[in-house]
């Protein structure tokens, strides 16, 4: 019973650890990657439910933490927090008028990389509420969102809002 729970639990802790302790680009890719071939869930940044950092979700799921998306650091994604605990968003016109988002393209990158999803509205309305252009790779993204990331090898370039 011990060594079934170890290889059912073990994969999702390492790589809970490894992910929030490893910076963006190929190393983190590969550890995504990873993650899929042992088949420990990986879900995509949301505002309405990650963390700054990765975090486990049952046994075999880790959820995305906000950081992972670039142009979001630790203080946006705690600004991030402190906002939805306080009061949950009733859409996406409320929520982009958090402080700081419109810094650095953060706010654009949550929106490209899924995590405003939950919001309502589709990605290319969302860009089109805060000016900005929808990207050809726009299409890409919501067919197949961050899944695609995690289950090809190669990472194509539109896809660089997620580190």
């Amino acid at each position: 019973m011990a060594n079934g729970l170890c290889k059912s639990q073990l994969p999702a802790g390492v790589f809970l650890t490894l992910l929030n302790e490893t910076g963006p680009g190929e190393q983190r890719t590969a550890l995504l990657l990873d993650c899929q071939s042992l088949g420990v869930r990986v879900l995509p940044p949301s505002v309405l439910y990650s963390q700054a950092g990765c975090t486990a979700e049952g046994g075999r799921a880790l959820r995305l933490g906000l950081t992972a998306v670039q142009g979001v650091n630790t203080q946006i994604a705690e600004q991030i927090i402190a906002s939805r605990r306080r009061r949950l968003w009733p859409g996406f016109s409320v929520f982009r008028r958090t402080p700081r988002l419109e810094r650095g393209g953060a706010l654009q990158n949550l929106i490209l990389a899924g995590a405003c999803d939950g919001l309502g509205g589709p990605r290319e309305g969302l860009l089109k509420e805060i000016g900005e252009e929808v990207p050809p790779a726009l299409e890409l993204l919501q067919k197949s969102a961050i899944w695609w990331v995690l289950t090809s090898a190669a990472i194509p370039r539109p896809l660089s809002c997620l580190w």
